[in-house]
């Protein structure tokens, strides 16, 4: 395999041949998501904003998007813990959407995602069309204001750009391996 150097951005195709396997082993390939909006979250099973998102946001969500065929998937990039600690707190949060392990943080690198949350909506010809925030949240914002993320899911349902399309996310640092070059 060719190691990707360029990292993606809005307006690239996702490519369809990357495949992560879920926290059971079961593969899901960029390919199998064509004709889907996809929304991918980098996720953390150890950062507490993430957990955060997770049971405010996107776990109350999640039954509405599938039900209108959104597709939802959690990367987990992080080099510190091991796919056990990833299924723990997928139990303890309940979380219902599939949890994709990014082994080497290849998926992360593509991307160029920096947080956990850090979210990619990809359109349904796997065209990337936002990467950012789930809102405008921040260290001194602890209330949003804006929520990016439902606004550009409206854009894409509507055959819109969105806008913004790329916005600074934020969360806590993904952690990669000590022999990844940057």
């Amino acid at each position: 395999m060719v190691e990707t150097v360029m990292s993606l951005t809005v307006g690239d195709v996702v490519p369809g041949e990357i495949c992560l396997p879920d926290i059971h082993g079961q593969e899901h390939c960029v390919a199998q998501w064509r004709g889907h909006i996809v929304v991918l979250v980098f996720w953390s099973a150890e950062c507490p904003v993430s957990r955060e998102y997770d049971e405010h946001y996107f776990i109350p969500r999640y039954s509405t998007w599938q039900a209108e065929g959104i597709l939802v998937f959690g990367v987990d990039s992080n080099a510190n813990y091991d796919v056990a600690r990833i299924q723990a707190a997928v139990a303890e949060r309940q979380t219902p959407y599939p949890i994709l392990r990014d082994e080497g943080h290849r998926l992360a690198d593509l991307l160029a995602a920096q947080t956990t949350p850090h979210v990619f909506l990809l359109n349904p010809e796997g065209r990337l069309v936002y990467a950012g925030a789930v809102d405008d949240r921040s260290f001194r914002r602890k209330v949003p204001t804006r929520v990016y993320l439902d606004e550009a899911l409206a854009a894409v349902k509507a055959g819109r750009q969105p806008d913004p399309a790329v916005t600074p996310p934020y969360g806590c640092t993904i952690v990669r391996s000590d022999t990844h070059e940057h």
